[in-house]
């Protein structure tokens, strides 16, 4: 994590004075995407993902649907902690 942190922000001050900031957005959007996509991997188990999800701040329901989904991992990491 450290060292994409460190690339990102390396690279994002260099386009900074990009005219178009939504390729940056879309970008961002899809790193966040493959984070998520990689914890719920690492989690395995639906018990350890609705857990997990309901610790990081997701509500419980949805906490459930995610975890009891037999929909892939990238399908399930769309999900958004800002609703």
């Amino acid at each position: 994590m450290e060292r994409l942190n460190a690339y990102l922000r390396g690279w994002i001050g260099y386009f900074r004075l990009i005219d178009t900031p939504s390729p940056l957005q879309s970008l961002d959007e899809w790193i966040r995407r493959r984070l998520r996509m990689c914890l719920l991997k690492q989690w395995r188990r639906p018990k350890t993902i609705r857990r997990n999800l309901i610790a990081i701040g997701l509500p419980p329901e949805w906490a459930k649907m995610l975890s009891g989904s037999r929909k892939g991992y990238w399908r399930r990491a769309l999900f958004s902690t800002n609703e």
